[in-house]
């Protein structure tokens, strides 16, 4: 896990927090489910909107339990660090099965380009970085991207450190890595 206040925890916190008061509650996750409800113009009792809500209340509770009902900074970073991977992955695992349905992927579980690029403007990345994030995330240069390769994304992002992964297009966020020269 990420070791605290690194770059791609605080990028992730400053993201989260929606309302920019310092704190992150679960409704700053909401926020963000809202965002991907509306432009998919979803009701919340639709069966999508359910497993969204569920996948990120999930992720909410491993990573911070069923207590919290607010954290700082600190504390978020430190529940990173301290978390076992299993259940978060588990969780985010969850969040990527229930994006890739409400993008209308099908039975497939996979998402073409022209899906992914409409599923990154909700998320705020367009342009050359969300082109940059479909070619990572393409690992096997099949034209789409599935449920494996995001997952390994979101992985990748938390391990490694890197807050240039394209994992973290989960959670609307993506800054490509300068082009090797």
């Amino acid at each position: 896990m990420p070791t605290a206040g690194t770059d791609p925890l605080r990028k992730l916190f400053t993201l989260l927090d929606a309302d920019r008061d310092g704190h992150l509650r679960s409704a700053d996750y909401q926020r963000l489910v809202d965002r991907i409800l509306r432009h998919y113009q979803l009701d919340d009792d639709d069966h999508e909107a359910i497993l969204l809500r569920a996948a990120y209340a999930r992720y909410w509770r491993e990573l911070l339990g069923d207590d919290v009902e607010r954290v700082n900074d600190e504390t978020f970073f430190a529940a990173h660090c301290l978390v076992t991977p299993g259940p978060v992955f588990q969780a985010l695992n969850g969040i990527v099965h229930a994006v890739l349905t409400i993008a209308r992927t099908g039975y497939e579980n996979t998402i073409n380009k022209e899906e992914f690029n409409r599923l990154m403007s909700v998320l705020g990345v367009t342009g050359p970085a969300a082109a940059a994030a479909f070619s990572w995330l393409d690992s096997d240069a099949d034209g789409k991207v599935g449920c494996a390769e995001f997952i390994r994304a979101a992985e990748g992002y938390f391990l490694a450190e890197d807050h240039t992964a394209p994992g973290a297009v989960l959670f609307g966020m993506y800054d490509p890595a300068p082009p090797i020269s």
